[in-house]
């Protein structure tokens, strides 16, 4: 959904879906590319091991159909794309949340 807005879309699991996590950010650094992603072990490299990323968008979203999801997860680029850079997001079915990333 996000590559039919526009967007440029990198998928860990079409490329290379074996790779640990902090390799994934290494990788979106890389490519300043924000990670989408429901492994809440993203938080933990980011704020406690302090390890360098353009953005994480944590997804919180259990129980909700995939159409809902997907809506949710596009609804947040189309209108805070700006504000995901940078930062680590959580989205759930009420809220989404943005929080800075210390730099």
């Amino acid at each position: 959904a996000l590559r039919k807005l526009g967007y440029r879309v990198n998928s860990i699991a079409e490329e290379s879906p074996s790779i640990p996590d902090a390799a994934v950010l290494a990788l979106a650094v890389e490519r300043d590319a924000i990670v989408i992603t429901e492994d809440k072990d993203f938080g933990e490299m980011v704020f406690q091991k302090r390890l360098c990323a353009q953005g994480v968008l944590l997804l919180r979203l259990d129980g909700i159909a995939g159409r809902r999801k997907v809506e949710l997860v596009t609804e947040a680029f189309s209108v805070h794309a700006a504000s995901l850079r940078g930062c680590f997001s959580v989205i759930n079915k009420r809220a989404l949340r943005i929080r800075p990333l210390e730099i």
